[in-house]
């Protein structure tokens, strides 16, 4: 790092300020999806820089790690600054995120039987309560939440989800015509990608070289599912 920009100082002061603010309200993703915007800046003063990162350690803490995939473009530039209490607030961040994640065996059994029973159920623009899929397929409410907001994340499913109401607005479509949504830096990933890889468990798709860098820091776990991180080629 350089020497200090006052306006970068001066951009990373009211992001902080605003996520704060966030934090107070309990809106943890756009608490993230802000701070996360610290990272564009350079040469920021590095005690902003360790109020940003322990924020995120807050943040994930409180939340369980439950979003901790909207935190990857912080927790992938943490190496950037070399500083021993921004690396503390990633492991208490990567610590949240693991004790949030479900086993991968977990999505890799259940995955293919939700998507499956998606596909086969639905049709174009149908609406589906997920209380209907657990309990047709004997399944957990949060689980089968969970792979479905993995899944339209990823793009094995385009549709909405409601939270609150449970339900999902759903337009299954062949694999063959996706693309696959990058989950390091969410960039689109066209099929035939030789650089497409996914984990084995819960079907992330990312980067090989992008995932590789993300295992550096990760103890080799997937951001998603944190099992150890086995990955495959392709769709």
């Amino acid at each position: 790092m350089g020497l200090v920009d006052l306006e970068s100082n001066r951009q990373v002061k009211n992001i902080l300020k605003t996520v704060r603010d966030l934090l107070k309200a309990g809106d943890y993703r756009n608490a993230i999806s802000n701070l996360c915007q610290t990272v564009q800046y350079e040469d920021v003063d590095i005690d902003l820089m360790r109020d940003a990162y322990e924020l995120l350690g807050k943040i994930l803490n409180e939340s369980d790690g439950s979003f901790g995939i909207d935190a990857l473009p912080m927790l992938m530039s943490a190496s950037w600054y070399e500083d021993p209490l921004i690396d503390m607030n990633v492991s208490i961040a990567l610590n949240a995120m693991e004790q949030q994640s479900l086993p991968g065996s977990v999505l890799f059994n259940s995955r293919s039987k939700i998507l499956e029973w998606i596909i086969t159920n639905t049709g174009e623009f149908a609406r589906v309560n997920l209380n209907q899929i657990s309990s047709e397929l004997g399944l957990d409410l949060s689980l089968i939440e969970r792979v479905i907001n993995d899944a339209i994340f990823d793009g094995d499913i385009i549709g909405e989800y409601d939270a609150l109401k449970k339900e999902l607005m759903v337009l299954p479509f062949e694999k063959e015509k996706r693309q696959l949504k990058c989950i390091i830096c969410y960039k689109m990933i066209p099929f035939d990608d030789p650089k497409l890889v996914r984990c084995k468990y819960c079907g992330s798709a990312a980067h090989e070289d992008e995932i590789l860098q993300w295992a550096q820091i990760s103890k080799n776990k997937c951001p998603r599912c944190a099992s150890e991180l086995e990955l495959v080629r392709g769709i």
